[in-house]
């Protein structure tokens, strides 16, 4: 399976996961794209990385907070009222919780 068809996978389960916590799967999955793409920016991903690969819970909570140190982000973060850092830990709690499918693709 390639990264792109992992990544369609991942996005399936954490759909079905998020709209169980009452919420929009779209919109959370766009804010997960858009957060690995500015990690990507400034170097912390690697340009076939993406959040939804991870399942390393202390890995995305250390990415959550460079994401937050990052001046730019931080500002979009707070006038969002932590809309973003929000999402970004719904996607932590689901990797905590129900994410460890995605073991297939690291053993």
């Amino acid at each position: 399976m390639n990264n792109q068809e992992k990544i369609k996978f991942q996005i399936e389960l954490y759909s079905e996961w998020i709209t169980n916590q009452n919420k929009k799967p779209k919109k959370q999955i766009e804010i997960i794209n858009g957060l690995s793409n500015d990690l990507k920016k400034i170097n912390k991903l690697e340009h076939d990385q993406h959040l939804l690969l991870i399942n390393d819970v202390s890995v995305l909570t250390n990415l959550l907070n460079i994401w937050l140190t990052h001046e730019p982000y931080k500002a979009k973060n707070d006038r969002g009222n932590n809309y973003y850092s929000s999402a970004f830990k719904k996607y932590i709690k689901y990797s905590e919780e129900d994410g460890f499918e995605r073991d297939m693709f690291h053993g």
